[in-house]
């Protein structure tokens, strides 16, 4: 109830006047980097997870920006924009790794973090491709493709790759036009 009546009015509210919304996209270059959702087999998990990207043009540089992409965890660093007009983005911070029990009565728990360190390749703040190393046991490495790198005739699919250090790994393929569907392989 409270996001609906206190988060998502605010935000209308919020949004709602240009001055701020001028803020956002272009002083703060924020935007919607979330994963490629994705249905994976023979579990039915969802591959899905919201991120966002920030990136303020430091005052002394045309070149270099702040950059901060955040989630389920947060890493800073900084983006450079390549001659071709695209961005390559690194950075190093914390994601969540395990809800851990406070207490064994009654139903508190906190959140165990981990690093997480990554590398980010996008086009007017769309991100194409990334490479993410992380200390998550189940989630060691992530490797995104975005629809728009790999071109076949005039489809264009996205792929991405989770490995584990176990050795488990999840694989998917994604479109821009239907559900997308993955595959899980346990070691």
């Amino acid at each position: 109830m409270s996001d609906i009546y206190v988060f998502d009015l605010g935000g209308i509210v919020l949004f709602s006047f240009d001055n701020i919304n001028e803020f956002f996209s272009k002083t703060l270059n924020l935007a919607d980097w979330s994963l490629q959702a994705t249905i994976t087999f023979p579990y039915g998990r969802v591959n899905a997870g919201q991120y966002f990207s920030m990136k303020w043009k430091l005052p002394f540089s045309e070149k270099y920006s702040v950059f901060y992409r955040y989630g389920m965890g947060g890493v800073i660093g900084l983006s450079e924009k390549l001659e071709s007009g695209d961005n390559l983005s690194v950075g190093v911070g914390f994601r969540s790794k395990h809800l851990v029990d406070v207490t064994t009565n009654a139903r508190q728990r906190t959140i165990e973090t981990s690093w997480q360190a990554g590398v980010y390749y996008d086009r007017n703040n769309s991100l194409l491709a990334s490479v993410t190393l992380s200390g998550v046991r189940e989630y060691f490495a992530s490797i995104d493709i975005y629809p728009g790198i790999i071109n076949i005739g005039n489809f264009s699919p996205g792929v991405w790759a989770v490995i584990g250090r176990n050795g488990d790994s999840v694989f998917g393929i994604t479109t821009k036009y239907i559900l997308s569907f993955g595959y899980e392989m346990n070691s």
